[in-house]
C-alpha cells in the first residue's frame, strides 16, 4: 500500500469508472484528494501496476450528517465525539477482484489512520444492484457493520452515469460503520 500520486491518476479513474461509471469522480476532484491533508487517497500494486484503490476523507459533521443520512446527536453518539471519515471508495482492477488486494488496502489504511488518530469512526454507502451488494462481505469482513438502507442517494446527481444502472443511479445505498481502534 501506498499513497496515491498524480501518475495513478489514469489507472484509478479507469478502476472507477468501471466499476462504478462515468461522473463518479473527476481527475481533478483525484487530484485534490492526492493533495489534500484530510484525504487518504491509497492504492495497491501488483508487479508495478496499481490494481487496487480506496479514498477515507476525513468529514466535517454536516458532510457526514449529508452523505450518511444521520442526525448529528446520532453521529456524535457513534463516533463518541471523535472525528468521522467517509470510505468514499474500494475499488479494484476487475483482472484482480478476489486476490485480496481491496482487504489488504483496508486493513493497512485503518491501521496507519489509527496510528495517527486521525478517526474514531468510519463509515461507508454500499450499493444494492440484482439484489446484492457486491462490497458487503468485504466490509463487514473488516468490522463493519449494517446500519440502514438510505434509498436511491445517487439518483438525483444527474452528473454520474451508473455503470450498471447504464444511466442515472437507481442503486439501493446502505450505510455500514465501524468504530475504530475496537
Amino acid at each position: 500500500m501506498r499513497k496515491a500520486e498524480v501518475k495513478d491518476i489514469p489507472a484509478i479513474m479507469a478502476m472507477l469508472e468501471e466499476s462504478m461509471g462515468n461522473g463518479y469522480m473527476d481527475e481533478n476532484k483525484c487530484r485534490e484528494h492526492i493533495e489534500s491533508p484530510k484525504s487518504f487517497l491509497y492504492v495497491e500494486e501488483d508487479e508495478g501496476k496499481v490494481v487496487a484503490s480506496t479514498l477515507y476523507i476525513i468529514e466535517n459533521m454536516q458532510s457526514a450528517m449529508d452523505n450518511s443520512k444521520e442526525e448529528s446527536e446520532v453521529l456524535s453518539k457513534l463516533s463518541r465525539g471523535e472525528p468521522i471519515i467517509h470510505c468514499k471508495f474500494l475499488c479494484v482492477d476487475k483482472k484482480h477482484q478476489k486476490g485480496g488486494f481491496g482487504r489488504k488496502l483496508i486493513t493497512e489504511l485503518e491501521a496507519y489512520i489509527e496510528k495517527i488518530k486521525a478517526a474514531g469512526l468510519v463509515y461507508t454507502v454500499l450499493c444494492e444492484y440484482n439484489n446484492a451488494i457486491p462490497a458487503k462481505s468485504i466490509f463487514e469482513k473488516n468490522g463493519f457493520s449494517f446500519r440502514k438502507k438510505l434509498g436511491q442517494v445517487w439518483y438525483e446527481d444527474e452528473d454520474y452515469y451508473c455503470a450498471v444502472c447504464k444511466g442515472r443511479c437507481r442503486c439501493e445505498g446502505y450505510t455500514y460503520f465501524k468504530k475504530i481502534g475496537e
